[in-house]
């Protein structure tokens, strides 16, 4: 059996990585595009009162209640204001945080196919920004950096000059992109060197994004964002985008690459780019339309700005 997970479910799969109780009923594991970690108790608890006041739902006897009385528009209306997902660690499903494993080398010894895609980061800056109306002004971007990176913002807004990208908003899309891209180096990098890891990135820029994008019908240049690889996998939300003859070709690798990995615990396929094991700063497979292709540590490294996001804003 393969538990296979994507964003918050790659999260959700790393955690069962980590829980003794799910330990024996799964053979490999599937991470796109989301890390190993988890919350406290008192973290937990303290977004959950949050929430609970955000629908206006006092803690004490009738809290409950209340929140059974909410309609489903008023969960996901309190939703946008207080993250609520995310495992908890410190408990008897998960007594110890999976990112503490990874850490120490003891998180797993099944096979894993760990990536994620080239701009992560693109799709949730244009729903906080460019989807609501409010674009990000030369001004909002620069107090942006300094507030995230308040250590290197000099060197982040020299990396990353908005006149070299079609909008403020696309410019800070690229440099969370870019500091996320890092530190999933960092995942694969604690991965290989305990456990059978092929590492990935999907890289395909020019194809439709997902589904529910695209039917926005906007000029946003997503690139590879969050979500884009999953049309290459399955179809989904009812809909078969749009790609090219190249596109398919690149659709056919992955959904071989993924099953043979599912079937065998080894991505490896006739017809298909040899797929090598990962090693620390080693060699992983690029996802780009017309063919996989394998790339090095380094060259992800360089495309990625990571030498200044290692000293900037380095992997927890």
């Amino acid at each position: 059996m393969t538990l296979a997970g994507q964003s918050a479910g790659a999260g959700n799969t790393c955690a069962q990585l980590a829980s003794p109780a799910a330990r024996g009923l799964f053979d490999r594991a599937v991470l796109q595009s989301g890390g190993c970690s988890a919350r406290t108790p008192d973290a937990a608890r303290e977004s959950g009162e949050q929430f609970a006041a955000a629908l206006g739902c006092a803690a004490g006897a009738g809290q409950v209640a209340c929140l059974r009385a909410k309609t489903s528009a008023e969960v996901l209306a309190a939703q946008t204001m207080v993250r609520q997902s995310g495992a908890v660690a410190g408990t008897r499903v998960l007594p110890t945080d999976p990112l503490h494993l990874l850490k120490a080398g003891t998180l797993t010894r099944l096979p894993v196919l760990a990536g994620g895609t080239s701009d992560e980061s693109q799709q949730s800056v244009f729903a906080a920004y460019d989807y609501l109306g409010k674009p990000v002004t030369e001004a909002q971007l620069g107090s942006l950096i300094a507030t995230t990176y308040p250590t290197g913002a000099a060197r982040v807004r020299a990396a990353y000059p908005s006149a070299s990208y079609k909008s403020p908003t696309v410019t800070w899309g690229v440099i969370q992109s870019d500091q996320r891209a890092c530190r999933d180096q960092s995942l694969r990098d604690r991965l290989a060197a305990n456990t059978s890891t092929w590492a990935y990135e999907f890289a395909e820029k020019n194809g439709p994004p997902f589904v529910s994008i695209w039917r926005l019908h906007t000029d946003y240049p997503f690139g590879a964002t969050h979500v884009n690889d999953l049309g290459y996998l399955w179809d989904y939300l009812g809909t078969a985008l749009p790609f090219s003859t190249e596109q398919v070709e690149l659709s056919n690798q992955m959904i071989s690459y993924w099953g043979g990995f599912a079937r065998a615990g080894d991505p490896n396929v006739r017809l298909a780019p040899s797929w090598p094991r990962y090693t620390p700063q080693g060699t992983l497979l690029q996802l780009r339309a017309p063919s996989a292709r394998r790339v090095s540590h380094a060259q992800i490294d360089g495309e990625h700005n990571c030498s200044l996001w290692d000293e900037v804003s380095p992997a927890p």
